[in-house]
């Protein structure tokens, strides 16, 4: 058994993708490291500003809130390995209808306990994109691998 370790001020952001970075087989690749987590995306799945507004929301939610945490255990692949499906908590990206985001806002994160939306603009992410970056939302909150650190529960758990 690994000791895990909790990063409750841990990186995640996201960025375009070289050849080398994703299989071709794919359109985005997770890679985590201790305290961080980088998603590669090939060019065309996501606009830049979708990037850049999640990258923002990102930074607050986990750099300054430090509303989520990952739970790191030095298992570079872990992400890479079927969901065991604990179901702790849902990351989603959906996309939402025009009328219901703010004017020009590509993306809105929508948060309560257990779950974590993110409701983006149509046109912006590739169907493709959304449905691995789901996947690995499976394996990453549900099996734990980051966890919400919600007001008055468990500091690690939700």
């Amino acid at each position: 058994m690994h000791k895990v370790k909790v990063n409750p001020a841990a990186q995640f952001s996201l960025t375009v993708g070289t050849r080398g970075e994703i299989s071709p087989r794919r359109v985005c690749r997770l890679v985590e490291r201790d305290g961080s987590a980088t998603v590669y995306i090939r060019r065309g799945h996501t606009a830049e500003r979708l990037r850049d507004a999640m990258n923002e929301f990102l930074r607050v939610l986990l750099e300054v809130d430090g509303r989520w945490a990952q739970t790191w255990d030095r298992d570079a692949d872990r992400i890479e390995r079927p969901p065991l499906g604990l179901g702790i908590a849902e990351i989603e990206w959906r996309i939402a209808p025009d009328a219901l985001l703010p004017s020009g806002v590509p993306c809105v994160p929508l948060e309560e306990r257990g779950r974590f939306i993110w409701a983006i603009r149509g046109g912006l992410a590739s169907p493709e994109v959304i449905a691995e970056m789901n996947r690995y939302f499976k394996r990453l909150a549900g099996d734990g691998l980051w966890v919400q650190r919600w007001p008055g529960a468990n500091p690690t758990h939700n």
